[in-house]
């Protein structure tokens, strides 16, 4: 039977079934430091899955980002979760890279709601969760290599993480940008400057 690993967007996924399948990283011509191949692909979404899933190889990592995915297909399971606020930071700062690579980081009113606009739609909301009878690492704890899924000196980890540095560097304005997104969230109302 394969294994299956369960990310959302933008959650690392790539790296991580590169490195529990013990090959090495293809890169994905469309988004700088972002990784391809056929495991991340094959079963990325449910459509075709009957027939996707007889292609898949005994042992071997797949990738996808179908939380309802029927897991008795299945031997070894995981999900990286993003239930930490923290971790839908980091999903946040690599939609904002891969989707806005031409971005423009200023104070105008229209450059502050865009950028919140993305947090609110598209990074707050991921909040994958814990599964029964599947191994979990929250996304946050993978970044911080807090975690014991795979040894953190893979040289395709240290190549991935060359080319993410930007998710260890701090982003003031970014992250004031989210702030604001989940504050507006929480209170249901408009982000008031003072």
């Amino acid at each position: 039977m394969p294994n299956i690993l369960i990310a959302t967007d933008f959650a690392c996924g790539g790296i991580v079934v590169t490195i529990l399948n013990n090959k090495q990283i293809i890169w994905n011509p469309r988004l700088e430091g972002s990784v391809g191949g056929r495991e991340h692909q094959l079963l990325k979404n449910l459509k075709n899955f009957d027939q996707n899933i007889k292609h898949c190889q005994s042992d071997v990592w797949y990738q996808t980002h179908e939380e309802t995915i029927p897991l008795g297909y299945f031997n070894k399971k995981l999900i990286i979760t993003t239930e930490n606020i923290e971790s839908r930071y980091i999903i946040f700062a690599r939609c904002q890279k891969f989707m806005n690579p031409e971005w423009i980081e200023n104070d105008t009113m229209e450059s502050i709601d865009k950028i919140r606009e993305l947090a609110k739609e598209y990074a707050i909301p991921r909040i994958i969760k814990s599964q029964p009878n599947c191994e979990t690492l929250e996304l946050i704890d993978l970044i911080n290599e807090n975690h014991e899924i795979f040894d953190t000196n893979n040289s395709s980890w240290k190549k991935w993480k060359s080319s993410n540095t930007y998710l260890y560097r701090e982003n003031k304005w970014l992250r004031q940008r989210f702030d604001e997104a989940v504050w507006e969230k929480e209170n249901q109302q408009l982000y008031k400057y003072t």
